[in-house]
């Protein structure tokens, strides 16, 4: 059972982790970055070799690399947290994304689950789970061709 501090602490952390969301979605990284501790431990489950943005990432510099890795290999093109869950100084978020990868033209969606922990207010460590070998096998796939009209 909660205590009454303890649940004014995770809804606080809730409504944190949802204007992150919403400053992802407007693209508003610097935004995002004033959310998060200054030795912020940020990361996707995954090797960076498999998918760009895989790989654990230190500091707000390195969670703007992240992003930019991101967006570098593919384009989100619905981005959907469904459920958000708290307790102490966590927050589980759970959540379906679609995407196109920048190289190959694959599209592609997945279900996500996202942990954070907070110190004093902001994001210590962000963890992304999901379905890397996917997200692996459509970035380095050949290629997609498009057929031309009357070809």
């Amino acid at each position: 059972m909660l205590t009454a501090m303890e649940d004014v602490m995770s809804h606080a952390n809730i409504k944190i982790v949802q204007d992150a969301y919403a400053a992802f979605g407007r693209g508003d990284i610097p935004a995002l970055l004033t959310l998060l501790a200054d030795d912020v431990s940020w990361g996707m489950v995954g090797r960076p070799e498999d998918f760009p943005a895989a790989g654990i990432k230190q500091g707000k510099a390195g969670v703007a690399e992240f992003f930019r890795q991101l967006k570098d290999a593919q384009q989100i093109t619905h981005f959907e947290p469904q459920r958000l869950l708290a307790a102490d100084d966590t927050v589980v978020a759970i959540g379906h994304a679609g995407w196109i990868m920048n190289k190959s033209g694959i599209t592609g969606e997945n279900d996500w689950v996202h942990v954070f922990t907070f110190r004093d207010g902001k994001v210590a460590t962000y963890r992304g789970h999901q379905d890397t070998g996917l997200l692996a096998a459509a970035y380095h796939a050949q290629p997609v061709t498009r057929r031309v009209a009357g070809a």
